[in-house]
């Protein structure tokens, strides 16, 4: 059986993550001077109740002796595994996992091992898995699998929009005059995830507006697409989380609708009080026709 590494930047129902046999890698969360390591000595409500009192977390990789000792454990027991990573593009991690990995192919060259590029976070990452476990239950070779776990890198949709600009100021992200002015014009942004990195998609007034507008875009992917999974994620908003699957139930209740709270790493490069749908495409063959 190939087993399944994700990083603490993935986001599924805790329901859902207690059926599926996974390690989780927690990055780590810095509040005000105390370190924390995520998904494992603090919770996402924990790290909203900080922003809410205005401190800005800040993140930094998973401790680089656990994910050896980790992956040098499934190596030494001959069994392969497949690490699914934050995108490289907003975090190191990838690559020290990559390193480590190359080391670990010369000890150990009979182990089938290695680490994909999300190119994405959340539950654009929580999809993948969800997808890829299915797969390994059935029976699929390693090779199928970093095949297909290629392909849904390539084919999921990430957007969120955001309720306050100061979170993006105060994370460097936005200039503080820039925020100042989006923040009395009651502008909101959509961002989406492109090529592994965050990108402004379009700006709207108004928060029911900027829902509004996410939600058409969706709305106008989903016949295009065969989206076997749709995740709706909420950095401390669950009201208008509920409503925007509310809204896509209406259209399509033929989905499998996912709702979560976006955790401490993705919330701390975005903000408080926005929400996020994510999308990815199933890769059609002899599993799912």
């Amino acid at each position: 059986m190939i087993k399944i590494i994700v990083d603490s930047t993935f986001d599924l129902p805790e329901e859902i993550i207690n059926q599926l046999n996974i390690d989780i890698i927690p990055l780590r969360v810095l509040i005000g001077e105390k370190e924390f390591y995520d998904k494992t000595d603090i919770t996402v409500k924990e790290v909203y109740d900080a922003m809410r009192s205005g401190i800005m977390p800040k993140t930094s990789q998973p401790n680089l002796v656990h994910v050896r000792e980790l992956f040098k454990g499934y190596a030494e027991r001959n069994e392969n595994f497949v690490y699914i990573s934050f995108s490289a593009k907003m975090s190191g991690t990838y690559q020290s996992a990559k390193l480590i990995l190359e080391e670990l192919k010369e000890e150990y060259p009979n182990v089938k091992m290695e680490v994909i590029d999300s190119k994405g976070g959340s539950q654009g990452i929580g999809l993948m898995v969800l997808g890829i476990h299915e797969r390994i239950q059935k029976g699929a070779s390693f090779e199928e699998v970093i095949k297909v776990l290629n392909f849904y890198r390539d084919n999921v949709e990430h957007f969120f929009n955001l309720t306050d600009l100061n979170w993006l100021s105060k994370g460097g992200r936005l200039s503080k005059g820039k925020a100042v002015v989006g923040s009395l014009m009651n502008i909101k942004p959509i961002l989406k995830i492109e090529d592994g990195e965050i990108i402004h998609f379009k700006s709207v007034r108004g928060k029911k507006k900027a829902t509004k507008e996410m939600i058409n875009e969706v709305l106008d992917l989903i016949p295009k697409r065969d989206f076997k999974y749709i995740g709706i994620g909420h950095s401390d908003d669950l009201e208008m989380a509920i409503t925007i699957k509310e809204t896509l139930e209406k259209q399509y209740p033929d989905k499998n609708y996912l709702l979560t709270d976006i955790g401490s790493v993705l919330t701390s490069h975005l903000g408080i009080g926005g929400t996020g749908i994510l999308l990815m495409s199933e890769y059609i063959d002899e599993y799912n026709k």
